[in-house]
């Protein structure tokens, strides 16, 4: 994700490196009850936000979507 904002692409190394935020709320899942999970990284829309809640988080950033938004009117 970071090589999408970068111009050089200069993080190729990292590309196999990392969970994806449904493997996280997975793997996470079993603790939803005694944790309060935030997941974040690739939520788009309303339908991720509600697919994250599904699977067990308490609250959801959707920084991205918001700062696209931005500087296309900047």
């Amino acid at each position: 994700m970071e090589n999408f904002r970068r111009e050089h692409k200069e993080l190729n190394y990292l590309d196999s490196w990392g969970q994806s935020t449904v493997e996280s709320l997975l793997e996470a899942y079993q603790y939803r009850n005694d944790l309060n999970i935030i997941a974040s990284g690739g939520i788009k829309n309303a339908l991720d936000i509600v697919k994250c809640i599904a699977l067990g988080a308490k609250a959801v950033g959707v920084a991205g979507p918001i700062l696209h938004s931005v500087l296309k009117k900047w």
